[in-house]
């Protein structure tokens, strides 16, 4: 948040605001991102790519089995996570409802 509204507003009174300390924030920003957020960047995209083959389908469970077929070893709740924070979401009732069409009625003689 702090980077977001760095333009407009001072650094100082922010970091003051969200209790953070200033040299702690400067240096977050010289920090190279840690080795479980890179894996997450990784895997986002592996997400992704099942995600868009599936047509947008495939919930965190489909793409589990499909990123354990490709040779990923991952637990279910890392990719919902993943995909819940990226707001990927999977379709539900996408599949038309069974419509039943009734046998034409046939009227019987009259005797």
């Amino acid at each position: 948040m702090i980077l977001q509204h760095q333009a407009r507003y001072a650094v100082q009174p922010m970091c003051r605001l969200l209790g953070v300390s200033r040299s702690g924030y400067y240096a977050w920003l010289e920090r190279p991102p840690s080795q479980r957020a890179q894996d997450d960047d990784r895997l986002l995209g592996l997400i992704r790519e099942s995600y868009e083959a599936s047509g947008r389908i495939y919930g965190s469970p489909r793409i589990l089995c499909d990123l354990r077929e490709v040779g990923e070893h991952v637990g279910k709740n890392r990719i919902a996570k993943i995909m819940q924070r990226h707001k990927i979401r999977a379709q539900r009732g996408y599949k038309q409802p069974g419509v039943r069409s009734p046998k034409p009625a046939v009227a019987a003689p009259n005797r």
